[in-house]
């Protein structure tokens, strides 16, 4: 599920909370945060910028004694070694911040085959080595090694971070401001249109660093649109 490189491109160009405010428009949550105390942060912010596509990883309570029936193999193992150049791995683990299946050891692992980055509603161990792999890597929290109370039980199926659905090869879109998840079907006419909507805003900001009123600037009211367009035909 390879992701088109112009259209990669475009999503690059835009921060987070653009895309996710266009999303927001068209009725669908997106943005890979809950509730108080829950959502995610970059390890390294100076590092956090990836566009890729999803490969999800499921996790549920641990049962003692029934390990062998949950994952007949390591279940664990087999995704992380699933994962292709140009993915993401994103886990469901509701949102167990105080458990990690990632390390220095997986993520090394992972950035050496081209993995994009991690993005985690669990911990992750050894967050300073996983940073300075490389990739990007965002999470709840910094923890300590998984402690045996989740257990990976299957990958590439769809999955809830936080609330949001997210489906196998859907867009992710991550940066200094967090991670946003745009449905693949519908990832061509959301890129347009983040594009769009944050052309409008950089010329407003301009505008307001200007000493323009805030009233009619922003939001924008016809007349500041009907401006905006006439700018944009004269270039």
């Amino acid at each position: 599920m390879t992701l088109d490189p112009e259209l990669a491109e475009l999503f690059a160009t835009v921060p987070t909370p653009t895309i996710s405010a266009v999303l927001n428009g068209m009725g669908i949550r997106a943005w890979l945060s809950g509730g108080p105390g829950i959502g995610v942060t970059p390890l390294d912010p100076d590092n956090a910028a990836f566009v890729a596509t999803a490969f999800t990883m499921r996790a549920i309570p641990s049962r003692k004694g029934l390990q062998s029936m949950e994952a007949p193999v390591n279940a664990h193992h087999e995704a992380c070694q699933a994962v292709g150049p140009g993915q993401a791995l994103i886990t469901d683990t509701g949102s167990s911040s105080s458990v990690s299946f990632f390390g220095e050891l997986i993520s090394t692992y992972l950035s050496k085959k081209g993995c994009e980055a991690i993005v985690t509603d669990a911990g992750i161990c050894d967050v300073f080595d996983v940073a300075a792999t490389g990739m990007p890597a965002f999470c709840a929290r910094g923890s300590v090694a998984s402690d045996g109370s989740m257990t990976i039980c299957e990958h590439s199926c769809p999955i809830s971070f936080c609330g949001v659905a997210v489906y196998p090869g859907d867009v992710l879109v991550g940066d200094r401001n967090g991670v946003v998840a745009v449905p693949r079907e519908l990832a061509a006419e959301v890129a347009k249109k983040a594009h769009e909507k944050e052309e409008l805003e950089r010329y407003l900001v301009k505008k307001l660093a200007e000493g323009a009123e805030l009233e009619g600037t922003y939001p924008p009211d016809e007349a500041q649109i009907a401006e905006f367009n006439a700018f944009k035909a004269s270039l």
